[in-house]
């Protein structure tokens, strides 16, 4: 897998001009989780955030693949909307900058671990973005045939709770 790291010191809208979609990909080291990230439309902003003084944001998704007892899915774990004051297009960040900024959201909203992520490239980003979206699907599959024990059973495996955690 190509981990780029060329782009990183690109401004946001030379990113957007040379890729054919607007949106960063990142890997973890283990490639078990990946962040999506893309500019929003203002679609998602409501009164209240716009009375707030917000204009634009950042549209961030976690995924998390799993293996459980055969059946393999991804779920979408953390995210949001990381809203900002400005217009991303005018601020025109460098990449670097907006990955960190979107990591240190995910952590500080999420506790999401945001050690170890890697930029790809768009080709392969949208390749493994689109095996997630798959793997989503499967993971519906999943869950639609469980029972609720095997449902509890399942989640503290997904969400990496030992036996001693789930006893507390």
């Amino acid at each position: 897998m190509e981990l780029v790291t060329k782009n990183l010191n690109k401004h946001w809208n030379e990113y957007c001009k040379e890729n054919s979609t607007s949106a960063l990909y990142l890997i973890n080291e283990d490639k078990s989780k990946m962040v999506y990230i893309s500019e929003g439309s203002g679609d998602n902003l409501d009164h209240e955030d716009r009375d707030g003084g917000y204009v634009d944001y950042w549209n961030i998704e976690v995924y998390k693949k799993y293996d459980y007892e055969g059946h393999k899915g991804a779920l979408e774990c953390a995210g949001g909307l990381f809203l900002k004051e400005t217009y991303i297009q005018e601020e025109n960040p460098l990449i670097k900058d907006i990955v960190v900024e979107c990591l240190e959201f995910i952590r500080d909203e999420e506790g999401c671990d945001i050690d170890g992520y890697r930029l790809l490239s768009e080709k392969e980003g949208v390749e493994l973005f689109s095996e997630y979206e798959y793997l989503s699907e499967q993971h519906m599959n999943n869950i639609r045939s469980m029972s609720e024990e095997e449902m509890t059973d399942f989640m503290n495996h997904v969400n990496g709770h030992t036996e001693e955690e789930k006893e507390l």
